[in-house]
C-alpha cells in the first residue's frame, strides 16, 4: 500500500506518503481489502475515512457488502479552516491533514454523481446541529445513493465516541436489515 512503512505516520501505523488525496486513500482501502481477501466487506468510515470509503464503494462496488458513512464531509465545497501546525513533534504527517482539508473544501467535481454507483445498502450518519458539516448535505448524499438512508444522532462530529451505545445499536439495526 502507498503509505505503509516506518517513520512519522500518515495516520495510524502508515508512513509518510509522497502526496495525500482521498483518491489515494480509496485506492489504499481497496488494496487492503484485496491483500486480506475481504470480498463484500462491510466498510465503515468516519470523517475523512468516510470519503475514502464512499469513493471506494463507488469505484469498486463489487468489493463492498454494506457501507456506513459517519459524519462524512459532503461532496460539496466546504469552508473548513486550515489549522496552524501545532508546536513540537507529531505522531502523524501534518501534510496529510492540510492536503485532505483542502480536498474537503474543494471536492472532486464528480464525487456527488459517483454516489449513484454505490449498489449496496448504505447508512449516512450525521451528528446534528453541532456537526461541522451541513446535515442537509449529508441527507442529500444518502438520497443520492440508491439504497441509502440518513440517520442523525445529534451529538456532534464524534458520534461513535459521544454516543457509543446508540451508535452500536444503530449500526446493528442497519446491518441486520442489510
Amino acid at each position: 500500500m502507498a503509505g505503509v512503512g516506518a517513520g512519522p505516520a500518515g495516520h495510524g501505523e502508515t508512513g509518510p506518503a509522497a502526496e495525500y488525496s482521498f483518491e489515494l486513500l480509496a485506492m489504499d482501502l481497496g488494496e487492503f481489502l484485496d491483500d486480506h481477501g475481504l470480498a463484500e466487506a462491510v466498510v465503515v468510515g468516519h470523517s475523512m475515512g468516510a470519503v475514502a470509503a464512499y469513493l471506494h464503494a463507488a469505484r469498486r462496488p463489487e468489493r463492498v457488502g454494506a457501507l456506513v458513512l459517519v459524519e462524512s464531509p459532503p461532496p460539496f465545497p466546504q469552508t473548513r479552516p486550515i489549522p496552524e501546525r501545532p508546536e513540537g513533534p507529531l505522531d502523524y504527517d501534518w501534510r496529510a491533514r492540510v492536503d485532505l482539508i483542502k480536498q474537503v473544501n474543494a471536492p472532486g467535481p464528480g464525487w456527488f454523481d459517483e454516489l449513484t454507483r454505490i449498489r449496496v445498502p448504505a447508512l449516512v450518519v450525521g451528528g446534528g446541529s453541532t456537526s461541522p458539516f451541513p446535515q442537509n448535505q449529508m441527507r442529500a448524499m444518502a438520497d443520492q445513493i440508491p439504497a441509502g438512508r440518513f440517520h442523525q444522532l445529534p451529538v456532534g462530529h464524534g458520534v461513535h465516541k459521544e454516543a457509543p451505545e446508540a451508535f452500536v445499536d444503530l449500526l446493528a439495526d442497519f446491518l441486520t436489515a442489510a
